[in-house]
């Protein structure tokens, strides 16, 4: 298992590095649990020895962990400083390997660690290492060598749950009573409206965003690891994703209350 673990990390390491895709791996050598998923992205972490900026938490709404027959979120991986910037963001198409699915995020800035313990987390220790909600954008891609969408929850966690680059924004105000639910999250490219907020079961509450970060610091507690004061926690999208088009400005409008900006040059 260990060998195993080695090589897919190794492979997909070498793609981090140098900007490319892993060569093709063994069907036997793909991850095919959770478990060897995150363990593969341990090892990647090692060896890549990458600044965090924080970590992304995807499928967390009822609808996207009844889709994969789970009752926790079903994508997590560490967001490394050097895909982030700060919002209004430039990246070039060449960062990527794929056209990047833009997805506007809410995301919890953290005020204090959540260091590994034995003892769980409570939610509300959970809930009071967090300083702020802001805006947050996630841009989609993998190094596995096919578009994101076609890989396993297993594949896109080993590479990090998918972590292409990373926009981080502005604060939302008054974020402890905002109906994160209802608010009308939409991305425009150029000014027209292209990714719709999505609706119902595919929403997820400000106590449904918390209770993914709880099962976060748990699950990287589990794993000897820890949030830390001043990472960013992305929770998952609110709207349809949209792919990054070559010079067009996408920017996400939270209602009334703020936006978020990124161009990908061609």
């Amino acid at each position: 298992m260990e060998r195993k673990t080695e090589t897919v990390a190794e492979a997909l390491a070498g793609a981090w590095r140098d900007g490319g895709s892993a060569a093709p791996l063994a069907a036997e050598l793909h991850p095919t649990t959770f478990d060897e998923s995150f363990r593969v992205q341990d090892a990647l972490d090692r060896s890549l020895g990458f600044e965090l900026a924080g970590w992304k938490i995807g499928i967390t709404s009822r609808a996207g962990k009844e889709k994969f027959g789970i009752d926790h979120p079903g994508a997590f991986g560490r967001v490394y400083r050097r895909i982030a910037r700060e919002h209004p963001a430039r990246f070039r198409m060449s960062d990527f390997r794929n056209p990047p699915p833009l997805e506007g995020e809410f995301a919890f800035r953290l005020g204090r660690d959540l260091p590994p313990r034995e003892a769980p987390y409570s939610e509300a220790e959970v809930r009071d290492a967090v300083s702020g909600l802001i805006m947050a954008i996630d841009m989609v891609d993998t190094r596995w060598g096919v578009p994101p969408f076609e890989l396993t929850p297993f594949q896109a966690n080993a590479d990090n749950a998918c972590a292409g680059g990373f926009v981080v924004g502005g604060a939302l105000e008054g974020w402890e009573t905002l109906d994160v639910a209802g608010l009308p999250v939409n991305l425009y490219l150029d000014g027209r409206l292209a990714g719709e907020s999505w609706e119902g079961e595919q929403r997820c509450s400000l106590d449904e965003l918390f209770a993914a970060l709880h099962w976060g610091a748990n699950h990287l507690s589990g794993r000897g690891l820890g949030f830390r004061a001043g990472q960013v926690v992305s929770t998952g999208s609110p709207h349809q994703p949209v792919p990054a088009v070559p010079g067009a400005e996408a920017v996400i409008r939270y209602g009334d209350l703020g936006e978020i900006r990124v161009t990908v040059e061609a």
